[in-house]
């Protein structure tokens, strides 16, 4: 369980961070990228997208947080909690995306340009899973901030290249939705 922690630790921060920087990187594109969508009111597009960036880049950084601080280790549980919300948040509204794709280019979802397919749920299914195992395994106790070892490493490595090879995955697939 151990493992699983520092896994999920490690996926948040790529995960979280990496979408943060690049919504942040791309701000224009990715408010357009959310109006376009018609989920939410045209005026509210730009404070959720806002919320959205914020959210992730906060999440990200409390998970290294997480790492390196004993106090900050001590809210685990917290940061595994709200990011579960999130994912099942997050999946929610992409399933809202496939229901109703006419006119949509891009979820958003990644890094990458990504078209609007099956596998642009993939990385919020994915957080909530992988912040739901993190959960189960710090109430089992397992965790601690970080000790340099093969033991913690390793795990955090698995974690980074999860999320890289998860964000990339709906820019892998190159058909959209009818």
């Amino acid at each position: 369980m151990t493992f699983v922690y520092y896994l999920a630790l490690g996926y948040l921060a790529a995960g979280l961070l990496a979408s943060g920087i690049h919504h942040a990187a791309g701000w224009t594109s990715f408010r357009e990228i959310v109006r376009s969508h018609r989920i939410v009111p045209v005026g509210l597009a730009t404070p959720l997208a806002i919320l959205i960036t914020v959210v992730e880049l906060v999440a990200g950084s409390a998970a290294l947080g997480v790492l390196f601080s004993d106090k900050v280790a001590a809210r685990a549980p917290v940061l595994f909690s709200v990011c579960t919300v999130l994912g099942i948040a997050f999946a929610s509204y992409v399933r809202r995306l496939l229901r109703n794709p006419t006119g949509i280019t891009s979820c958003g979802c990644s890094s990458f340009a990504a078209p609007l397919t099956i596998a642009s749920i993939i990385p919020a299914l994915a957080l909530a899973l992988v912040s739901l195992s993190g959960l189960a395994a710090a109430a089992l106790g397992f965790g601690n901030t970080l000790n340099q070892s093969f033991v913690t490493g390793l795990p955090l490595v698995w974690g980074v290249t999860l999320a890289l090879l998860v964000n990339l995955l709906p820019a892998s697939m190159p058909r959209q939705l009818a």
